[in-house]
């Protein structure tokens, strides 16, 4: 598989970064898109399809004090593995009251979320960790510790991510991913639970190993299958630099996990991603 890296949402079988049984896209290895278009299930969340087996939002979650509510998971099962930290959750004024626990976004209301690290511990003790604090990416530039920030006009949430990390290290705690994620503002519509999540805007990906950043552009790109991982329709255009440069898309079809690829010479092919195991 070479660079291409596979990831899954936010919990639902985070497993699945290390299938070895994917077909390997042709003249796909200049950029990890798979782990760059799984990343958005981690910025929208609330959103996303809900936790399977022994990891429930409903046990996790805290009621809400002072506006702050708390999600630890607590060694919770993911199939086989384990997960372990959480994340802060701090909710517009008004939107949680004291005692409650926080519902669905309404109109005019906001949720900042901050996580120290959020944990999935294979049983090899390999470890896929998630956080948002303060770093600096391969190049030097400075990666907010605010979080990720997602505020709801009625039918449409706009979300901004200061910053997010995300790493995988094996049992020696050897890191062999390390990916910063940021954006100025991404627009969201719909669920990928309900067959009809759409994204708009543009979203930075950091790839700190690799040595590139990717900047990826959405056009309309939706999930219109709520059993399937990736969008089934849209284009999302490429702009990278660093150790890959140029200009790249991909255009998805109806046909779960497969898309046309341009590369950085106009070529255009038909690729195959890795799988979805839910």
């Amino acid at each position: 598989m070479g660079k291409f890296r596979f990831f899954k949402s936010i919990i639902t079988n985070i497993a699945a970064l290390t299938c070895a049984g994917a077909a390997a896209a042709p003249g796909f290895t200049s950029v990890d898109y798979a782990a760059d278009f799984q990343s958005l299930d981690y910025v929208d969340f609330a959103e996303a399809i809900r936790p399977p087996g022994a990891c429930s939002f409903q046990t996790a979650r805290t009621s809400c004090a002072n506006n702050v509510s708390t999600v630890d998971w607590d060694g919770c099962s993911v199939g086989e593995a384990t997960l372990s930290g959480g994340w802060n959750e701090e909710w517009s004024p008004g939107f949680c009251v004291d005692g409650a626990r926080p519902g669905r976004l309404i109109k005019g209301a906001s949720v900042t979320r901050t996580s120290n690290g959020e944990t999935l511990t294979q049983p090899s003790n390999m470890k896929i960790v998630t956080k948002t604090t303060a770093h600096s990416a391969y190049d030097g530039s400075f990666i907010s510790g605010n979080g990720v920030q997602v505020t709801s006009n009625g039918k449409v949430r706009t979300v901004v991510i200061h910053g997010i990390q995300r790493t995988i290290m094996n049992a020696s705690e050897r890191v062999w991913f390390d990916q910063s994620i940021t954006s100025t503002g991404l627009t969201v519509s719909g669920t990928r639970a309900a067959g009809n999540r759409t994204v708009s805007g543009e979203l930075t990906s950091i790839h700190n190993l690799s040595l590139y950043r990717a900047v990826h552009s959405f056009d309309a790109v939706r999930w219109g299958n709520p059993n399937c991982c990736y969008p089934t329709g849209g284009r999302v255009s490429t702009q990278l630099a660093g150790q890959r440069e140029g200009d790249v898309a991909m255009s998805f079809t109806s046909q779960c996990g497969r898309a046309h690829y341009t590369d950085a010479d106009k070529l255009v092919s038909t690729v195959t991603l890795p799988e979805c195991s839910e």
